[in-house]
């Protein structure tokens, strides 16, 4: 084995079981519970309110132009990160996310953030089986 063999970083990345789909009331009940925001220059935001539609499919939910008010860093408890496989390139539907959110967590996380999209992932072997892979961060957010 040569130096540059030994010096080679390799990436292990521990994938989701799998995708869940889940029925529009499941989707609407989560939603509910659990919000989208955003992080604009090291600041978090609330966003808009979404549609089934927009639940449902590959919507740009996830921009600066969906913002609304501004949270409270004081009130924000960082609760997990966990892998979110998706089907999109450069980001997961919120059906996606909502879906794929442990079950054991739902009933205290009231948020997630999108912390890593998949360009910016090394070594995903996913994509040769169509599939994206992003970081999600779930919340707890003390209002």
């Amino acid at each position: 084995m040569n130096t540059n063999e030994k010096n080679k970083k390799i990436n292990i990345i521990i994938l989701p079981p799998y995708m869940r789909k889940i029925d529009n009331n499941k989707l609407i009940l989560l939603y509910t519970k659990i919000k989208p925001i955003i992080s604009i220059q090291e600041k978090k935001y609330k966003l808009n309110t979404f549609t089934l539609e927009q639940l449902l499919k590959n919507y740009n939910w996830n921009s600066e132009e969906n913002k609304t008010e501004l949270i409270d860093s004081n009130s924000i408890e960082i609760i997990t990160d966990f892998l979110c496989l998706h089907t999109h390139k450069e980001q997961a539907s919120l059906e996606e996310i909502l879906s794929q959110i442990p079950d054991d967590i739902t009933n205290f996380a009231n948020a997630f953030e999108v912390i890593e999209a998949p360009e910016k992932r090394e070594n995903l072997i996913v994509h040769a089986k169509g599939l994206h892979l992003s970081k999600i961060r779930i919340y707890k957010i003390n209002e």
